[in-house]
């Protein structure tokens, strides 16, 4: 069985695509993505985070939650990532 038949990767492809054909939800997701990455590195260098960031983390990360679209691209993401994992892990195992 190839990777690409399996349930797990279709319903990432299938994902993958719908967050790709609405542009919204990809500049959303992305959005979260850039503003959590900074202010953890801001963080890890020490630098205070102001309460107006962190509301505006909060409230992105709330539209994000209540985007269909990007908690089944998310949450099909994760299933493929640990599906992955566990294929690591198996070739692993054979090769001991």
């Amino acid at each position: 069985m190839l990777i690409r038949d399996t349930g797990v990767y279709k319903r990432y492809s299938e994902s993958s695509r719908a967050l790709e054909k609405d542009p919204q939800s990809a500049l959303l997701l992305e959005k979260l993505y850039t503003l959590s990455r900074e202010l953890q590195e801001r963080r890890a260098y020490g630098d205070i985070i102001e309460d107006y960031e962190e509301q505006e983390l909060n409230e992105i990360t709330e539209k994000v939650n209540s985007n269909i679209i990007i908690v089944e691209y998310l949450k099909a993401q994760k299933e493929y990532g640990d599906f992955l994992i566990r294929i690591q892990q198996e070739i692993a195992e054979r090769d001991r």
